[in-house]
């Protein structure tokens, strides 16, 4: 008990503040370093969709640049998962400045830590004149690591005859 002359704190009430101070401090920490590693995977992501991105135009450009749709069906073909499940990615000539395809053979393309590959698979509820598919349907993939954790991004695109 306190006399009405004394001043100051007991020791008990000053263990009390000192733990609701500790718990208040330890919860903010938690939360500040969850919240940081949600933006840091968030923006990775980010950033594996965007080079995903870039791969499926470059498949546009391929398709594009190519001579006609049997053509690029043909280089396409070479890569088809359908057959032996072979993968292949677009590599940018540093020369010419113009995506080529390339096979993957056991390997991604890797760019800043993030692998990346390309499946092709054709419809063959399409198949037009000389057994050529008038579709293909693009599935990218990308994978990083971020400590001990694998992440994934998939992204799909679809790609028609033009000519």
């Amino acid at each position: 008990m306190r006399r009405p002359d004394e001043r100051g704190e007991t020791l008990v009430e000053v263990v009390m503040a000192l733990a609701i101070l500790s718990l208040v401090l330890v919860s903010s920490y938690a939360l500040a370093t969850g919240s940081f590693r949600l933006g840091r995977g968030a923006g990775e992501r980010t950033q594996a969709v965007n080079y995903l991105q870039e791969q499926a135009e470059a498949l546009r450009s391929h398709r594009n640049r190519s001579a006609n749709w049997g053509a690029f069906a043909q280089t396409v073909q070479l890569y088809d998962g359908s057959s032996a499940g072979r993968t292949f990615c677009m590599k940018k000539n540093s020369a010419t400045n113009i995506w080529l395809l390339q096979q993957a053979t056991g390997q991604a393309c890797v760019i800043d830590g993030i692998a990346m590959t390309i499946t092709a698979v054709a419809d063959t509820s399409s198949l037009g004149a000389n057994a050529v598919p008038q579709l293909y349907k693009f599935n990218l993939e990308g994978t990083w690591k971020t400590g001990g954790d694998t992440n994934r991004v998939n992204l799909t695109t679809k790609l028609v005859r033009q000519d």
